[in-house]
């Protein structure tokens, strides 16, 4: 094997989807042994066996002849999965293998919704081209095959069942909403709450028209309850916790600290919790930037996210770290923490006080979940606690009331000036910010345990290696290089390039050092490569109370970033950018719990028979049906027999089979029309394929997603939940226009149908509006009636649409323009004139034009009938100006 990989390259362990990352081939080589080497030989052995020991079947063996496999070929092409021994098992099943079949086309799916480099929409391309380009080829070479070398009738049938599950392995993941229903219903999705953070009239820029509107903005929450539970639940992970938790509890001394739980504040947190199971998580707050930091959109976009991890599982691993709620940086600025995070603190409140239950191996189990820390820089955690978010305000700090001027000189700690409940209240009661340092109470105390003077959590990422040890580190340097010269830059940076710094820092070697970056004391340095470069310390107070400040360090929150950011860059739309970016989160969310263990969800299927039979009456129906459904998990008998009823009552039972194959349920059938039935019965003999077409039937679906004015309409409903008049009147304009496109004639029973069809579309419409008949049906009105009948007049009257002359009594239409008489026209006194000098002028308003079109209506239309089109525009520019349709209502109208 060749590559390009060398003895210090990073390398990541795939084996039963661990995802462990080594800096080294010798790690790697040490991790498989002990971790995977014997569940590799558990797995490697049955397929051995049972390939080597299987018995080919004689009509199996006749087809192959002397192509002969050897057993190694099994060996490198057969998965290590539960799929290779189903297929080498003596007692095969074919639903069994329907059922892989489809678990295959899930997971497959759902890998690709966790790559970052695939926006959604991507991962339902490649799912069509795979069907079309490798699976249908295949099954059509595998059933002419079949059909010719196998004459038995039993082995044809069994082989045909199988074939048309094979050639349609995405049924349960065809589209999104297919596969959420699946995940929701297997309990490994949970919908995305998106709530409101403020609702304003203003003026909003839409469909070309600047009106007043609603103006939502909102933010998006995950399902906390949903991931809590799933985490702790999947591979009893709470049991895992537990264990690790009292092994710290029992191992503390009060002396010598390693974890967040050992350190005083935990332990007051948990006083009132007495003998109840509580678990500690970590809050982190920090903005990311999706574009371009560079380009003009920088800002417009940014991101505030909010993730959460528990201090007792491995922070090392991003996947330990979660998504708890997406918002638009702006959004916080402009409507505050308490608006934007009110959600949040509910969910998490009601977390602490009411607790989770978790089924575990031991029984369930009611875990309460506290806040241990808000975590984040300086920046960040000022701004959540309402401190100042000014490092140049007098009282800057969020740990003490120490003042800026002295503070800047101060080498110890004042005990005298630390902030404290007492003092807390007091500065939040003056309601004075300059001289507090406090903005107002934070949101986050509504959380029963946590204040903001007991959050003792400061950030050694950006506190110290990218604080004050640049600072220090360069006065050390000039110190040595400059004043007592030992060496210089050039020795030290020789030294620091030449050194062994081991297998796992030498990627966090820094660049040389300049002369300019002593001078401007930074160094250019990330916090990782200033870690490699000194020594570590750290603050003895904040150990006392929090444990050492790594399980809270910021490294792998700013890391979390990455795969947000990632994905952000794949995809164009900034329309719902939080929305996006949590759609793609639950994904991964989900694959994150599969890596955890590798338990395939099972799909129950059973045994569906093909029966024909007259429908006699109800119970002879239901148990009809019931013979005939395929249990799939969306779809109950109940379900099935409001299928059947539908198809029924439109004379295509026939159909039922097909609609339970395809998943097509009661939901679904609202959107038919006669275009799906015909694709329906495309399988089925040229008979059935006559179908009554009902002239009224209309489909309004293909004029919302084949013109970009629908989608307009189509996206403004959904992100408004209603209309406004302008959508309304647009919306009515496209079915109008197609209608005449397609020679509709509008009757009563027609405009009721479209009315039907809207409030189908958009459930909180008002049918009245669209149409409305009294009850002599004389006097019909609404929207649609009325907008096709005034259009249709206006198209005859303009010469666009002919009239029909059906009787003697219709009397024929003369338009100026077709009118006999017009041959001696009455010239207006002056019109040559004014149309040669007056409209050439280039500072007439467009009121003014008008005034004087109005003047000339004879010499232009003259000159229009004796000319050709170019010539008429030639002559006649304002014909082409965009307002230009009053002029043609002027001179035709």
């Amino acid at each position: 094997m060749i590559h390009m990989l060398k003895p210090s390259s990073t390398y990541e362990c795939i084996e039963n989807h661990c995802t462990q990352a080594f800096p080294n081939l010798d790690s790697l080589k040490k991790h498989v042994m002990r971790k995977h080497f014997k569940d590799i030989s558990k797995k490697l052995t049955p397929v051995v066996k049972n390939i080597n020991n299987t018995a080919i079947p004689e009509h199996i063996n006749k087809i192959t002849n002397s192509d002969s496999i050897e057993p190694d070929v099994f060996q490198n092409v057969l998965p290590v999965t539960e799929c290779g021994n189903e297929l080498a098992s003596e007692h095969f099943s074919v639903n069994n293998a329907i059922h892989l079949v489809y678990q295959s086309a899930i997971n497959f799916t759902i890998s690709l919704y966790n790559n970052n480099n695939f926006s959604r929409k991507d991962v339902v391309n490649i799912q069509k081209e795979v069907s079309q380009s490798l699976i249908k080829p295949i099954t059509n070479l595998l059933t002419n095959f079949v059909n010719y070398k196998i004459k038995d009738p039993l082995l044809l049938s069994s082989f045909h069942t199988l074939i048309s599950a094979f050639s349609t392995p995405f049924k349960l993941c065809s589209s999104e909403y297919m596969l959420n229903k699946w995940l929701t219903n297997n309990n490994l999705y949970s919908d995305i709450h998106q709530f409101t953070i403020n609702n304003e009239i203003n003026l909003v820029s839409a469909l070309g028209e600047t009106t007043y509107s609603e103006q939502t903005t909102k933010g998006v929450l995950m399902s906390i309850d949903f991931q809590f539970k799933s985490y702790f639940e999947h591979n009893d992970n709470l049991l895992k916790t537990l264990t690790h938790y009292d092994y710290l509890i029992k191992n503390s001394n009060g002396t010598d600290l390693e974890h967040f739980v050992q350190g005083t504040l935990w332990k007051e947190k948990i006083i009132p919790y007495n003998n109840k199971i509580v678990i500690p998580y970590f809050l982190y707050i920090d903005d990311f930037e999706v574009n371009n930091p560079l380009s003009s959109h920088s800002s417009c976009h940014s991101i505030c996210a909010i993730y959460y991890s528990f201090p007792l599982s491995d922070q090392s691993k991003l996947t330990n770290i979660f998504i708890a709620a997406l918002l638009k940086s702006v959004d916080v600025k402009n409507f505050g923490n308490d608006l934007c995070l009110k959600q949040l603190i509910n969910h998490l409140n009601k977390l602490e006080v009411d607790g989770l239950p978790i089924k575990t191996s031991e029984g369930i189990k009611q875990v309460y979940f506290v806040l241990g820390l808000a975590v984040g820089d300086n920046l960040g955690l000022n701004c959540i606690l309402e401190f100042s978010k000014s490092f140049s305000a007098n009282y800057f700090c969020r740990f003490c009331k120490e003042k800026k001027c002295i503070a800047q000189k101060a080498c110890t700690e004042n005990v005298l000036l630390l902030r404290n409940y007492h003092n807390y209240y007091e500065d939040i009661n003056k309601n004075d910010f300059k001289q507090t340092g406090i903005n107002k109470e934070p949101i986050l105390h509504q959380l029963t345990s946590f204040h903001a003077t007991k959050n003792y959590s400061i950030d050694i990422m950006h506190d110290i290696y990218e604080g004050i040890c640049h600072y220090n580190m360069c006065h050390i340097i000039k110190y040595y290089t400059d004043s007592v010269k030992i060496f210089t830059l050039q020795t030290l940076n020789l030294r620091k390039k030449n050194f062994n710094y081991g297998s796992i820092e030498i990627g966090n070697v820094s660049p040389d050092i300049q002369l300019h970056h002593i001078q401007n004391f930074h160094l250019k340095m990330t916090a990782r490569e200033m870690m490699t470069f000194l020594y570590f310390f750290s603050l003895m107070i904040v150990i006392r109370q929090s444990g050492p400040p790594k399980h809270f360090w910021c490294f792998r929150y700013e890391a979390k970033h990455k795969n947000l950011k990632t994905y952000a860059r794949n995809i164009s739309s900034r329309k719902n950018i939080t929305m996006s970016l949590a759609k793609k989160y639950q994904y991964k969310m989900m694959m994150i719990m599969d890596d955890m263990e590798n338990d395939d969800v099972l799909l129950n299927y059973t045994e569906f028979q093909h029966e024909t039979a007259n429908i006699l009456d109800m119970d002879k129906q239901r148990s009809t049906i019931n013979q005939m459904t395929l249990s799939i998990p969306n779809m109950s008998n109940d379900e099935c027999m409001k299928v059947w009823k539908i198809l029924e009552s439109w004379s295509l039972e026939c159909l039922y089979k097909t609609c339970i194959d395809q998943c097509i349920d009661t939901e679904v059938m609202k959107y038919m029309n006669c275009k799906h039935i015909r694709l329906l019965l495309a399988n089925f003999p040229i008979v059935q394929n006559i179908v009554p077409i009902n002239e009224n039937i209309f489909d309004l679906s293909p004029i919302l997603t084949k013109s970009s004015q629908g989608s307009m309409v189509v996206d403004y409903y959904f992100k408004n939940k209603k209309l406004n008049e302008s959508c309304r009147t647009l919306l009515v304009e496209l079915i109008i226009n197609d209608l005449i496109k397609k020679n509709r004639t509008m009757t009563i029973d027609l405009a009721s149908h479209i009315s039907n069809a809207i409030i189908m579309s958009f459930p909180t419409e008002i049918k009245d509006v669209y149409f409305l008949k009294d009850a002599t049906c004389k006097a019909p009105k609404g929207k649609v009636y009325v907008k096709y009948f005034n259009t249709m007049k206006k198209l005859k009257n303009g010469g666009l649409k002919s009239v029909n002359n059906n009787t003697s009594e219709v009397k024929k239409i003369i338009y100026r323009s077709e009118d006999l008489l017009n041959s001696s026209l009455d010239i207006e006194p002056d019109s040559e004139d004014m149309a040669l000098s007056l409209l050439n002028d280039n500072d007439l308003s467009w009121p003014e034009i008008e005034v004087i079109w109005q003047k000339t209506i004879n010499f232009r239309l003259q000159y229009i009938r004796n000319n050709d089109t170019a010539s008429i525009f030639n002559k006649w520019v304002h014909y082409t100006k965009p307002m230009s349709y009053k002029l043609i209502e002027i001179d035709f109208g």
